[in-house]
């Protein structure tokens, strides 16, 4: 079981061109065969602030409004983000205390403060969270199918496919 922080960023930068973003990435919250899950703080911090987000409210809105009866979509993380005031200090915080692989979904990379490595990660409060762009997080939420190429005639032999739509997560 794969949990994910969604950054305010991600919800309040997405264009009207970019609506396609909102729909396969929230909406795989709300989607009980899906293994993904959504990190909330222990007092709804986060929650708040996603209905406070401008861009996107009506839709934001209606998401949250599926996340609150599918209670399973939901993952309680064990922190305290209330005097936290600036949102991507407050999604990284939220994300290091997630169990697991510490996912956060960003709208681009650009946009965060903190620097990116190589592997598309951070490291924040000693913890390595690896951030998903909007691009990558579609991809990783949805399934994607990958094909491995093992001993072919260039690389020396069989050519293997796998439908794998777990894509490392959990």
């Amino acid at each position: 079981m794969a949990i994910y922080t969604v950054s305010l960023d991600f919800l309040d930068k997405i264009q009207p061109l970019e609506l396609n973003y909102l729909a396969s990435v929230l909406f795989c919250f709300t989607n009980e065969q899906q293994d993904a899950k959504l990190a909330v703080d222990e007092n709804n911090v986060i929650l708040s602030k996603y209905k406070e987000v401008s861009r996107n409210r009506d839709i934001v809105r209606v998401w949250l409004d599926f996340v609150a009866i599918i209670p399973s979509s939901i993952e309680k993380v064990d922190v305290d983000i209330r005097g936290i005031m600036d949102s991507e200090e407050m999604c990284l915080s939220l994300c290091s205390h997630t169990n697991g692989a510490k996912k956060m979904i960003v709208y681009s990379m650009s946009s965060l403060k903190v620097s990116v490595d190589n592997d598309n990660c951070v490291t924040y409060d000693s913890c390595r969270i690896k951030i998903l762009d909007k691009d990558e997080a579609k991809l990783e939420l949805n399934g994607q199918n990958n094909i491995s190429i093992v001993n072919s005639q260039i690389a020396g032999g069989d050519i293997k496919k796998s439908n794998n739509t777990n894509n490392g997560r959990g």
